[in-house]
């Protein structure tokens, strides 16, 4: 049996990247991470081309066939289409209980995009219990939608969503105390 060693990521949600496409070079946001489900466990990723907004325009690409690029000019000057519209995007907080204790761990993880829902904030929050125990839920699942430019910087988007996602919670759960993990697929 051969060892497996778990290589780490190159890039993030948000990330610039660059990939032959035919006859050109491409550049594209990396818009998810879909883990490890490629063959023999190479590392995909969903990504966005430059200059096209449209959700349904992205596809999925091995990361050894990507390489790490800026921020492209005419995103940067927001000349990529003269109607552009910011691109909804959609996140899951998923908030899990630390046995009776006040103490849960929230982690965000980026979910398929929301379509031409118009909604944005904080606009869904579901709850779970094991079965068999308290009345109390342990499992929450908060469903953020914010609007960011792909010029936009991905830690601040990450930092709006959770904050957002940490009001709603609260709403149910005021005294939580929460703690933030990194998503890792």
């Amino acid at each position: 049996m051969r060892a497996s060693k778990k290589l780490a990521r190159r890039f993030r949600v948000g990330d610039w990247v660059s990939f032959e496409y035919g006859l050109r070079r491409v550049t594209a946001q990396i818009v998810e991470d879909r883990g490890t489900l490629g063959v023999h466990g190479r590392r995909l990723y969903r990504v966005r081309p430059v200059p096209s907004r449209d959700e349904s325009l992205d596809f999925e690409i091995p990361e050894e066939e990507l390489d790490a690029a800026t921020e492209p000019d005419e995103v940067k000057r927001g000349s990529t289409d003269a109607g552009a519209v910011a691109i909804p995007r959609s996140f899951d907080v998923l908030y899990i209980g630390q046995g009776d204790t006040r103490n849960w761990v929230a982690t965000t993880k980026p979910t398929t995009g929301s379509g031409d829902v118009k909604a944005r904030g904080a606009v869904g929050h579901t709850t779970a219990k094991w079965e068999g125990e308290s009345e109390e839920e342990r499992i929450a699942v908060v469903n953020v939608l914010v609007d960011a430019r792909p010029a936009s910087d991905a830690r601040s988007i990450l930092e709006d969503v959770r904050r957002l996602a940490d009001e709603m919670f609260k709403q149910k759960h005021p005294e939580a105390v929460i703690r933030h993990e990194e998503y890792e697929s």
